[in-house]
């Protein structure tokens, strides 16, 4: 998959290449005849989670849960196939267990690579080429954050964070800002936490928090 290679139409991160939600163009939609010739080209099956899309040179990119790997997939947006899978050994459930499974964050898209992050902290550097990994934090041990286990109904071990008050996971998109990522921070109860975390876009360095 090449997802370095740009265009107007490119929904590159959480709400578009703009950041405002809006999709510029010169074709206007008609809803009404939208609904009436809409088909179905194909169907996907995809695992749980609450992540949207990024789109970029006809390849979608997510995060889903498939059993108790946190993956990170790539799609072909023309066929639905699978291009690329990158799986991480981790399961998000909150502790009242009303929030459900499965990652929250959307991917980032930028330069040829996917920046995403977990909803138990695991912040990665992929290529778009095949979701190798280019690099990879663990915010929980800059941040101080202690995760606690439980058995979902499913018999899967789920994670979440013990001594914060994150109850829901980590759900915030990675932002580019120069030669830097963004990400949000927080960390235990009673401690001076990092609001933000900012890392070396090509080494993963921590720059600043």
């Amino acid at each position: 998959a090449d997802l370095s290679v740009e265009s107007p139409t490119d929904f590159p991160r959480f709400l578009g290449s703009s950041q405002n939600g809006i999709v510029t163009g010169d074709q206007q939609i008609d809803s009404a005849v939208f609904v009436q010739k809409a088909r179905i080209v194909w169907k996907q099956p995809i695992g749980m989670g609450w992540s949207g899309f990024s789109a970029r040179n006809g390849y979608a990119v997510t995060m889903e849960q498939r059993g108790d790997q946190e993956c990170v997939t790539c799609y072909e947006i023309a066929t639905g196939t699978l291009k690329w899978i990158y799986s991480h050994a981790a399961r998000h459930k909150d502790k009242m267990g009303l929030g459900r499974i499965g990652p929250r964050s959307t991917p980032t898209i930028y330069r040829g690579h996917v920046y995403a992050i977990g909803a138990v902290g695991n912040l990665v550097c992929l290529n778009g080429v095949d979701g190798s990994v280019i690099w990879q934090q663990n915010l929980n041990e800059i941040l101080g954050v202690k995760l606690s286990e439980a058995e979902d109904s499913d018999g899967f071990k789920t994670q979440f964070e013990e001594n914060t008050r994150l109850a829901w996971g980590r759900s915030g998109a990675p932002l580019i800002v120069d030669e830097t990522v963004v990400v949000a921070g927080g960390g235990p109860e009673g401690e001076t936490r990092a609001t933000l975390l900012a890392f070396d876009l090509q080494t993963g360095e921590l720059k600043w928090k």
